[in-house]
């Protein structure tokens, strides 16, 4: 991780070395929570670029 970096935010390389460190099932729920965590970001990013384009 570069010094610039929040140390609170990891790398992809990051996360799967510590979800391996899991047991399968919380595994699952931890990356199927992720997932949805970036999509809702991915949604949200794009109602405010729709939002910018109509100004």
């Amino acid at each position: 991780m570069d010094d610039n970096q929040n140390p609170m935010i990891k790398s992809a390389s990051e996360i799967g070395y510590l979800a391996g460190k899991l047991s399968p099932n919380n595994q699952s729920y931890v990356l199927n929570t992720i997932n949805a965590l970036l999509f809702s970001q991915y949604v949200n990013k794009n109602r405010e670029d729709k939002k910018e384009i109509k100004k």
